[in-house]
């Protein structure tokens, strides 16, 4: 009976259908928007606790070197720091911070986080 649906172009067209709607319908669901609004928001708090500790740990500890400024090429290495901690901290959760933001808005997250610290800092 099995073999004869499977052979059956209408049934197979009708079971597929029906399953591509249940997937769309799961897709838009409210439970589905959230769990991925919430994955975002840890992989936007995880970029923020990786600049926080690229901050903590090296930034200060240069400023002191150079009275109070941080060179440009010292500014780089402290977001790639950043964005490294950023990547550590979403997978001991759990996500991965690149995937989950985007390769190309993992930086935009970065200086948000860096701006914001600065805003904070003074």
């Amino acid at each position: 009976m099995f073999e004869k649906l499977l052979n059956n172009e209408i049934a197979v067209g009708i079971a597929l259908s029906m399953l591509g709607s249940l997937w769309a319908y799961f897709k838009a669901s409210q439970w589905y928007q959230d769990k991925i609004a919430a994955k975002h928001a840890r992989a936007a708090d995880a970029v923020e606790a990786g600049v926080v500790y690229a901050y903590n740990n090296f930034v200060r500890n240069e400023q002191e070197k150079n009275a109070g400024k941080l060179p440009v090429a010292k500014q780089d290495e402290a977001r790639g720091m950043a964005k490294q901690i950023a990547q550590d901290i979403g997978k001991q959760q759990g996500i991965d911070v690149l995937a989950t933001l985007g390769p190309d808005f993992v930086d935009m997250y970065v200086e948000r986080a860096v701006k914001a610290a600065k805003g904070k800092s003074k």
